[in-house]
């Protein structure tokens, strides 16, 4: 069991939900650029190549989510709140 220094819940090391190594990328020939890549692209390559890298090699693991705590975090952040 680990625990997350931001939370009071204890979670264990195996994941319920990871993504590794996503990327999105915008343009003419994104995939055909990414899929004959050996390497990790730099930003300087994708505009050299005319794309964009909107996510650029991401990666996340979720080990544990309350679903309460998952569904008021998307309420919130889904409205539209302004900050006088």
């Amino acid at each position: 069991m680990s625990v997350d220094p931001h939370s009071n819940l204890k979670s264990n090391n195996t994941p319920k939900l990871s993504c590794k190594d996503i990327w999105k990328v915008f343009g003419n020939g994104a995939l055909d650029f990414l899929n004959e890549s050996k390497t990790t692209p730099k930003a300087s390559e994708l505009i050299s190549a005319g794309l964009i890298g909107a996510v650029r090699n991401v990666s996340l693991e979720i080990s544990e989510v309350r679903s309460s705590s998952l569904w008021d975090f998307l309420a919130v952040e889904s409205q539209p709140w302004s900050v006088a």
